[in-house]
C-alpha cells in the first residue's frame, strides 16, 4: 500500500480538520500596526484566530457545515484563500507536527478504511468541549464490522 495511491484518503483527514480543527482556536502576536475591517489593531496586541469558525464561514466555504472531501483536491486547494484552512496554525509558528500528523493518520485511517467498516451507534450524538483542544467528552462509540 502506498498512501500517494491514496489521495482521497488524505482528502477526508483534511476534510475532517476542517470540520473538527484540533485547536479550535490560537493566539498570534501582531508585529505591527495594521487596520482590519475598521479596527485599529496595534503592534505588540495578541489577536486570537479561531480555525473552528473560519472553517465554517461561507465566505470561504460553499455550504460550510456539510462534509465534502473534494473541498481539498488540489486544483480546490490552489483556488481557495491561504488563511480559509488552517488546522495547525500558520505562518512562522505553524504546528511543528502538522506534516508528521497528517502522515501518520493518512497511513492509520487508510489500513483501518480497508480493514473495518465503523458504525457509529444510531441514537449517538457527539459532545464536544473547546477548551485548549477540541475534544469530545462522551468518547466515540463504534461496531467495528470486519470487510
Amino acid at each position: 500500500m502506498c498512501i500517494r495511491d491514496r489521495p482521497y484518503t488524505l482528502r477526508v483527514i483534511k476534510e475532517t480538520l476542517r470540520l473538527f480543527p484540533p485547536a479550535p482556536m490560537y493566539a498570534k502576536d501582531v508585529i505591527d500596526d495594521d487596520v482590519i475591517d475598521g479596527y485599529h489593531i496595534e503592534k505588540g496586541s495578541v489577536m486570537l484566530l479561531c480555525p473552528y469558525f473560519t472553517h465554517r464561514h461561507p465566505a470561504f466555504w460553499e455550504d460550510p457545515l456539510r462534509f465534502e472531501p473534494n473541498r481539498h483536491a488540489p486544483e480546490a486547494e490552489k483556488e481557495r484563500h491561504s488563511q480559509a484552512y488552517h488546522p495547525f496554525a500558520s505562518g512562522q509558528r505553524v504546528c511543528l507536527g502538522n506534516h508528521f500528523s497528517l502522515l501518520e493518520t493518512h497511513i492509520m485511517l487508510a489500513i483501518l478504511a480497508q480493514r473495518f467498516d465503523p458504525q457509529l451507534l444510531p441514537t449517538y450524538r457527539a459532545q464536544f468541549i473547546g477548551e485548549t483542544l477540541l475534544d469530545i467528552t462522551n468518547g466515540l462509540p463504534m461496531v467495528l464490522t470486519r470487510r
